[in-house]
């Protein structure tokens, strides 16, 4: 059986390496983007099973790019995890709610990260 495919979209190179390191480590394949742009370009010609997005990223929001995601592909509503150091504003509370998303606070520990890989297989 092939492992899921996971996209890291992270601009901090030593996190997105470990995060996708502990993906190998979860019977995940992962894949880094840099940036949304990056991000888009990816989704637009490999498919994904689901999306880790850093709500900073250099040249867009994370919400902002899972919008531009969801509105080049539907199929990836509801199939992503927000990482952040910050606080989640009310609007993002309501994006997750509303699409079933998570939310992944950093600093996280390995369990927390692990939680949401069980919870994708």
């Amino acid at each position: 059986m092939e492992n899921k495919r996971i996209l890291v979209v992270e601009d901090e190179a030593p996190l997105a390496g470990i995060m996708v390191n502990m993906l190998d480590y979860f019977d995940f394949q992962g894949e880094v983007a840099k940036s949304g742009e990056e991000a888009l370009e990816k989704i637009g010609s490999l498919d994904f099973s689901y999306l880790i997005i850093d709500l900073s990223l250099p040249d867009m929001n994370g919400m902002e790019l899972y919008q531009k995601i969801i509105k080049q592909n539907s199929g990836y509503r509801g199939r992503a995890a927000f990482t952040s150091g910050f606080n989640v504003s009310d609007e993002l509370k309501k994006l997750i709610e509303r699409d079933r998303l998570t939310f992944l606070p950093k600093p996280f520990s390995i369990d927390k990260f692990k939680k949401i890989m069980d919870s994708w297989k």
